[in-house]
């Protein structure tokens, strides 16, 4: 963080380009002392989010100045004076508030303003004990653009009704009377499909109906290989006579 006045030509055009929401942005205006704040992208993404600035100033841990682009059009606002500006896409403020909010140190008092905003924050060989007590605090909201594809998954009427979990069988058979076994052969027994189907009597075993719960859904590519797997947070319950559409995102 450091005077830009070596650095803001190569902003002009990115300034220009923001002037005509707010004529704070004139390239005249930043010929005197700025702050320059360079937010990494990684912080935010695509852009920052109008709106979601906020730069604090605390003095002993006491809030003392505040400032936010709450119009959202770039410019930082405190207390009804416009004291720097934001460039959304490249993540950059500009802070040109000279004026005095405050004084701080003991031994020798020192102004505390806008533009000592972060002041130290990368180069704490100069700074004295006798002016720690202030402190800053920058919060920021970012814009992601993730590019998806939409993909739609159809459980139809009359299918998806079957299982080969065993629990979908009933397990009032012994497990060494469930198949039959020779040196020539190799029978399975049939066995009953288990009965879900909830009934609001609890004396009485309702009308037998297959019914499985879809918990997840396996997305393939045209090659037949697994590419992801779609978790459902509710198991759906699947009979044959209902049938579902499931829409489903992948961030590419």
């Amino acid at each position: 963080m450091s005077s830009p006045s070596s650095k803001l030509r190569a902003l002009r055009s990115a300034l220009n380009h923001y002037h005509f929401w707010s004529s704070s942005f004139q390239y005249s205006n930043y010929q005197s002392d700025v702050t320059m704040i360079n937010i990494p992208s990684i912080f935010y993404g695509s852009s920052l989010k109008k709106g979601q600035v906020n730069l604090k100033m605390y003095l002993e841990g006491q809030l003392v100045a505040e400032a936010t682009d709450e119009n959202r059009k770039g410019e930082l606002i405190s207390n009804n004076v416009v004291i720097g500006t934001v460039l959304y896409d490249e993540g950059i403020l500009l802070l040109t508030g000279s004026s005095t909010i405050s004084q701080y140190g003991t031994n020798q008092t020192r102004d505390l303003r806008w533009i000592d905003f972060g002041e130290y924050m990368f180069d704490s060989s100069n700074i004295d004990t006798d002016h720690l007590s202030a402190s800053f605090g920058l919060n920021i909201q970012g814009v992601s653009q993730i590019q998806n594809m939409t993909i739609l998954a159809k459980a139809p009427e009359g299918m998806l009704n079957h299982s080969n979990n065993p629990t979908y069988l009933q397990a009032d058979v012994k497990p060494l009377e469930q198949y039959h076994t020779s040196s020539y052969e190799y029978i399975e027994k049939n066995r009953k499909v288990k009965n879900i189907v909830h009934s609001e009597q609890g004396a009485e075993e309702p009308p037998f109906q297959k019914e499985t719960y879809i918990s997840k859904i396996c997305i393939y590519d045209k090659h037949r290989r697994l590419i992801g797997i779609c978790k459902l947070a509710t198991p759906m319950r699947k009979s044959e006579a209902k049938e579902y559409l499931f829409k489903m995102k992948i961030d590419l």
